[in-house]
């Protein structure tokens, strides 16, 4: 039970944050798994368009890491396509694996990692869908970033 108390109080934390891109719920009859609206920044290929996440933590958290799946298509160096509607962000990104650590929370990684970098798409290779590589943030990027939004995520 100490990971539900956990959870919940994640989710209090998360609920606080200062953002007017973030909301999200706790489903009512499984507080392990919650659902995150982030609407796309102002002044970024993503602005107006509404991108959904799905959280589920294990039975075991903080211990072991949460799974963070985004369900709108998206153009976007820092997430992996899982299939056709589903993506996750780079491992790198979430300290996931060897590198989690309980200390991290999901309302820190909203804010600290995913919200920017939907402000700031980054182009390092360590941290990238290999499918960018060798691209910039440039129009073309832009370009495209902002037609699978209109086309995704409208």
């Amino acid at each position: 039970m100490a990971s539900i108390k956990r959870i919940r109080k994640e989710f209090k934390d998360f609920q606080n944050i200062d953002s007017e891109y973030l909301t999200g719920d706790m489903l009512k009859d499984n507080n392990y798994t919650w659902k995150i609206t982030l609407a796309g920044p102002k002044d970024t290929p993503y602005e107006g368009g509404t991108f959904y996440f799905e959280v589920n933590f294990p039975y075991d958290y903080p211990f072991k890491p949460f799974k963070l799946i985004l369900k709108t298509k998206i153009y976007h160096p820092q997430f992996n396509k899982l299939n056709d509607d589903t993506y996750t962000m780079c491992c790198c990104l979430l300290c996931v694996g060897s590198e989690w650590s309980p200390a991290l929370t999901l309302p820190r990684i909203f804010k600290e990692i995913v919200l920017p970098c939907f402000i700031f798409p980054d182009f390092k290779d360590d941290c990238m869908n290999l499918e960018f590589r060798g691209q910039i943030y440039d129009e073309v990027f832009i370009k495209k970033a902002r037609e699978w939004t209109l086309k995704y995520a409208m």
